[in-house]
């Protein structure tokens, strides 16, 4: 299925390129992904396992203009955009978007986090608060909007006891 006419399929070259990327063999993963022609069905994830890269070689700027084409790709709808962010790669989004932190980058980065805090599931769901918290001390904002925003979702510790129950 993932090998046709002696190809490797895309998709098989892009998970490669993503365990690559697990295992911190960022030159590997950059090669396997430059060589790699890339389905519109496969842009999103391809463009955020390059940011992830990116960012991690220390290229900020680069890394963020990645995610937004895989945002972009992924489309509009709060759907598909809570779909792009399953991807393992997407996580580093958000430290990108700290470390540049422009006021415009802040906001997108206090948007992403309340899309992953509706997805229960998902390896940072539990740390959303903390995030939005964090996002509203970088914005100088109020600490009423955090609080609100713990009340409403939950304390670190109430979300460690639902995880330690499951």
């Amino acid at each position: 299925d993932y090998c046709k006419n002696g190809r490797v399929e895309p998709k098989l070259r892009l998970l490669y390129a993503e365990q690559l990327w697990v295992r911190g063999r960022l030159q590997d993963a950059t090669a396997v992904l430059s060589q790699l022609t890339v389905p519109a069905n496969l842009e999103g994830a391809y463009y955020a396992l390059q940011g992830a890269i990116a960012f991690l070689v220390g290229q900020t700027k680069g890394a963020i203009a990645h995610y937004q084409a895989g945002l972009k790709a992924a489309g509009k709808s709060q759907r598909a955009q809570t779909k792009w962010f399953e991807q393992p790669a997407t996580i580093v989004y958000f430290f990108a978007l700290l470390a540049e932190g422009s006021p415009a980058s802040l906001k997108e980065a206090e948007k992403s986090v309340l899309i992953v805090q509706r997805q229960t599931k998902h390896p940072i769901a539990p740390s959303t608060p903390l995030l939005f918290a964090v996002l509203q001390q970088q914005q100088s904002k109020p600490t009423g909007a955090a609080q609100r925003f713990w009340h409403s979702h939950g304390s670190c510790s109430e979300t460690h006891s639902s995880i330690s129950s499951t």
